[in-house]
């Protein structure tokens, strides 16, 4: 087992890739904290993960509130003693046009995908200096060399934001043996993908992109070699796990901007019925 006797936290772990990266760091022996704003869910990986004889502790929060963060981390190490791994996986989008956002829904979104991965980070890094050892992976998205194909400005800007983070973190960090990486997925079939694309659209995939697309454990395999031994002399690196997508060259542009018009249309609506 590659990770026996670490501990690793995965927030947004009570499903999609989250999930999938718990079970995988599980599964190499990790002792895996399951990070979740729904209870449910978190309890719900967790109960998963001990159902196949792995070891597992549900401890769910919103880290997106700052001191929820830095909370999180000190409970972890105060049951564990230390922290090896952190998976930033938390992450969302408005799905708004610029046009049509307003501005605190931007500050939200860009607090979700780039704030909250910058306290998270911040709130582990005390432990892993002391020990001189540490593995910090944030999930991305392929929106990070181009722009997203299903979401909005406020998590393309996010994903980017965060993946300067990684690279300007993994120099300051490199002294005292930590890395820190990134792994960006393109379409991955989650229950949220699922959600935003019609079944029509799921089943279209398989022809639209060299690879087609990737499962969650695609993208769970990827962290796993970030975080284990293996990648030791890798920092400050994104891994795109996309399916051959990003070799691809665009067209389209009409038919996807009135796609994203459509899809801004209704998230205004429902944003406008919340209010």
């Amino acid at each position: 087992m590659e990770l026996k006797n670490r501990v690793a936290l995965v927030t947004g772990s009570g499903r999609g890739i989250g999930r999938a990266v718990a079970i995988t760091l599980a599964r190499q022996g990790a002792t895996v904290i399951v990070n979740s704003l729904t209870p449910a869910s978190a309890e719900k990986t967790t109960f998963d993960i001990k159902s196949l004889g792995f070891d597992a502790v549900s401890l769910p929060k919103d880290v997106t509130i700052r001191d929820n963060a830095f909370s999180l981390v000190r409970d972890v190490v105060e049951k564990f003693g230390t922290i090896d791994i952190l998976v930033n996986n938390v992450g969302t989008a408005s799905r708004l046009l610029v046009e049509e956002m307003p501005v605190e829904v931007w500050d939200r979104f860009i607090n979700v995908n780039l704030t909250t991965p910058f306290n998270m980070a911040k709130a582990v890094l005390p432990y892993m200096i002391q020990k001189r050892y540490g593995k910090i992976v944030f999930i991305g998205s392929i929106a990070v060399p181009r722009i997203s194909g299903n979401s909005s400005a406020d998590y393309t800007a996010g994903k980017n934001g965060t993946r300067g983070l990684c690279k300007h973190l993994a120099y300051e960090v490199a002294q005292y043996g930590i890395n820190v990486n990134m792994v960006n997925p393109g379409i991955t079939i989650t229950d949220l993908a699922k959600s935003n694309l019609s079944e029509q659209e799921i089943k279209n995939l398989d022809n639209e992109f060299p690879l087609g697309p990737s499962m969650p454990e695609d993208i769970a395999d990827a962290v796993l070699f970030l975080v284990s031994d293996r990648s030791r002399k890798v920092t400050g690196h994104a891994i795109e796990v996309e399916g051959g997508a990003l070799i691809m060259y665009s067209s389209g542009y009409r038919k996807d901007m009135e796609r994203r018009t459509q899809r801004s249309r209704v998230a205004l609506a429902k944003l406008n019925k919340q209010a």
